[in-house]
């Protein structure tokens, strides 16, 4: 009877071990939601995306975009190169032209290109302000 029930508290040790442990490891998936990781290499030195929104605030050379309920705070760096599409609607043609960091407004929609670095950052390479 001894090993019956010796037998019994093992098996319920490891079935108690196997599951607190699933449960941490989707803890700790949970915690990481959102983080972007790169691969251990020196060879990727950034990786590049397009964040697209509406400015909802700007704060010195930062602008924090708004898009389906989610927002992102983007630093423009000094130097990029950013573009207005302007819309003609009687000849139903666009062109761009170069503006200003200053030009942007809170409201406007925009498109910026940015680099996501390793150590988690994102710095802008370019910035169109769509019509």
């Amino acid at each position: 009877m001894s090993k019956k029930i010796s037998l019994i508290i093992i098996i319920l040790a490891l079935i108690i071990g196997f599951g607190g442990g699933y449960l941490l490891g989707l803890i700790q998936q949970k915690s990481e939601e959102g983080i972007i990781t790169f691969p251990k290499t020196n060879i990727i030195q950034s990786w590049s995306a397009v964040a697209e929104g509406v400015v909802s605030e700007i704060l010195n050379r930062t602008l924090t975009l708004t898009s389906n309920g989610d927002t992102l705070s983007i630093p423009v760096k000094e130097g990029s190169i950013i573009t207005r599409i302007i819309f003609n609607q009687e000849i139903k043609t666009s062109e761009t032209q170069e503006v200003n960091f200053e030009d942007i407004k809170i409201g406007d929609e925009v498109s910026i290109s940015v680099e996501l670095k390793p150590d988690g950052k994102i710095e802008s390479t370019g910035l169109i302000i769509l019509p």
